[in-house]
This record gives C-alpha cells, structure tokens and sequence, in this order.
C-alpha cells in the first residue's frame, strides 16, 4: 500500500512539473523587442494591437507612477507573437500618438524620435476630429 501511494504522489509530481514546463515553453515562444525613446518626452503608457485590431492590449509599462519611459532610456517589450502591431504613446500630458503597422521580430529595435512624435501626435489629433463629424 506505501508503494501505490508513492507512485501516486510521483505521478502528481511528474504531472506538475510537466505542467510547468509546458507552460514555461508557451511563455518563452514569443519575442523580445527592445524600444528606445529618443524623443525629449517620457512615455507613460504604451499598448500594442495587431494592426486592423480594434482594441488596444494592456498597457506594457504597468500601472504605478514610476512605470515610464524616460528620454534616453528603453524598455524590452517581451513574449509577444511575431507580427506587425499598431503601437499607442501616451505622454505625461495625456498627448497621444499612434504608431501604425510595425513589424516586430526577434532582436529588433523600435526608436521614436521628437519629429516622429509631434508628426503622429498631429496625426493622430486629425484621425480623431474626423472621427467625431
């Protein structure tokens, strides 16, 4: 009887790690990319969508505070599927900008700069009054 019952708690073990390792596989299928803000603003809320998606996905940076993007600083954005993704900055302000149709792969780097900022925040506040006629 001591043996049946060590085999059982060996397979609840062997299960568990199985699961475990199966997850961690899943988690660790995505890539990794690296975005750098050169712009002179922080960045205080950054969300992905595959483009054509109308909905945007949680903010990558977190909810607290200090959760920013600071000019000169990256962040690494990991686990995500390869794919081109519509990206949304938000600054301090509440500025926002829409970056559309990136292509994310392995080892990339998105870089946003002041001209790319002002450019698609303009672009952006124009989507928008259009939206509301």
């Amino acid at each position: 009887m001591e043996t049946s019952l060590m085999k059982s708690y060996l397979a609840v073990a062997l299960s568990l790690f199985a699961a475990g390792f199966s997850t961690n596989v899943v988690a660790e299928s995505g890539i990794s990319f690296k975005f750098v803000n050169s712009s002179k603003w922080a960045i205080h809320h950054l969300y992905l969508a595959p483009t054509k998606e109308e909905s945007w996905g949680p903010d990558q940076l977190g909810t607290g505070d200090t959760d920013v993007i600071q000019p000169g600083a990256s962040f690494t954005i990991m686990n995500i599927p390869t794919n081109k993704y519509d990206m949304k900055l938000v600054d301090g302000d509440g500025d926002e900008c829409v970056v559309e149709g990136i292509k994310v792969a392995a080892s990339e780097e998105v870089v946003i700069t002041d001209e790319n900022l002002i450019g698609c925040q303009a672009a952006t506040e124009m989507e928008g009054s259009e939206e509301e006629e």
